[in-house]
């Protein structure tokens, strides 16, 4: 039997079936994108599905040459930082009113808050608004194997977290459901998730 000779409703299944789910993100996406050009009744049904979730990655890696000691001050860009994402692509076909959910990594050796930042720059630089989106999963990893982590003071940080979280909800005001995971939280990054909640 053709595909669109099935009911609807069993595509719908076959459809959820076929959506690929892996830990990397992007791959997952691009894999998914093959999905709409399976037949036109097909593609109508998938677009939801795969524009349904966002993401945002944000890995941020010192890299330090030898004999200097080039450990960021505060305020410095990172030297070395990645962001992965698929808002552009779904904002450059007008699906951003399809997003239900937005997942973001955030990698960090340093810096939470300049990590939660840049976050937030890219998201804003897409769209002002994600307004359908209503789960937030936020997962946090800093690099505490990196000896320049120390315990931070967070109440000299409290005018940036708020600023932050504020940022994120308006970004995203309709978020009744946030997810935090992650291991080994910095206290900042428990306070974004204290602003958050």
């Amino acid at each position: 039997m053709l595909l669109h000779g099935l009911p609807e409703d069993i595509l719908r299944i076959v459809l959820r079936k076929s959506i690929h789910r892996g830990s990397d993100k992007l791959e997952a996406f691009k894999s998914n994108l093959r999905l709409l050009s399976v037949c036109q009744i097909w593609r109508a049904l998938a677009i939801p599905m795969i524009y349904e979730n966002v993401y945002v990655q944000f890995n941020e890696r010192i890299v330090c040459k030898p004999g200097v000691n080039n450990i960021d001050t505060p305020g410095e860009e990172p030297t070395d930082a990645a962001i992965k994402t698929n808002l552009g692509l779904i904002s450059a076909v007008g699906c951003t009113s399809m997003a239900r959910s937005a997942d973001i990594v955030v990698s960090f050796t340093i810096d939470p808050i300049q990590a939660f930042r840049k976050v937030v720059e890219r998201v804003r630089v897409v769209s002002s608004e994600w307004k359908r989106i209503t789960t937030l999963n936020v997962y946090v990893y800093p690099d505490t194997s990196n000896s320049s982590i120390h315990p931070m003071d967070v109440s000299g940080y409290s005018d940036d977290i708020s600023e932050i979280g504020d940022a994120l909800a308006a970004l995203m005001p309709d978020v009744c459901q946030l997810n935090w995971r992650g291991s080994n939280f910095s206290r900042i990054a428990n306070a974004i998730h204290g602003e958050l909640a």
